[in-house]
């Protein structure tokens, strides 16, 4: 298992925000953390809101989880995207991302 986390948008409109995705394997699809068996409830501190997936990445670093640069995932995917395509689909994202942190 390769067990890696990218902080990826959520859709066309979500205004820059991005949610923890998850995949264990090589050629497994990016799954948003909260259609996952790992999600953790995220904690709202003093009326701030934490990142969607923050509680959860905090603990599958600890597990030894390692994140892959958002631009990694987002490059693997537009070269996999066809000139025709203009959604990125974060189901496509090739099993060549490196392991990296951010």
């Amino acid at each position: 298992m390769i067990k890696q986390m990218a902080w990826l948008p959520i859709g066309l409109s979500s205004n820059g925000e991005k949610v923890l995705h998850l995949r264990e394997n090589i050629g497994d699809a990016w799954k948003p953390y909260n259609q996952t068996r790992y999600k953790q409830p995220d904690t709202i501190l003093s009326g701030i809101k934490p990142s969607q997936g923050f509680r959860t990445a905090q603990i599958l670093l600890k597990q030894g989880w390692s994140y892959v640069a958002t631009s990694e995932v987002l490059k693997n995917t537009e070269t996999e995207n066809t000139e025709s395509d203009t959604i990125v689909s974060v189901s496509k994202i090739s099993s060549s991302c490196p392991k990296t942190q951010e």
